[in-house]
């Protein structure tokens, strides 16, 4: 799994618009009004669940 930072440097590179990020597939990148999946594999519930805490204050956590 990339790191977030990884993600988002590929959204400015690439102009994406939204990223979704889902178990069971690769990060999606919105490019263009088209989906394209990041070069990984796919997510597990761990790797979503560690970008969400990533991106979280303990307060949102609860």
């Amino acid at each position: 799994m990339a790191e977030l930072i990884e993600y988002l440097k590929y959204m400015v590179e690439k102009d994406a618009s939204d990223i979704y990020i889902t178990v069971g597939v690769p990060a999606m990148f919105r490019i263009q009004g088209s989906t394209y999946p990041y070069d990984e594999p796919p997510l597990t519930a761990d790797d979503t669940e560690s970008i969400a805490n990533k991106t979280m204050n303990d307060k949102q956590k609860k």
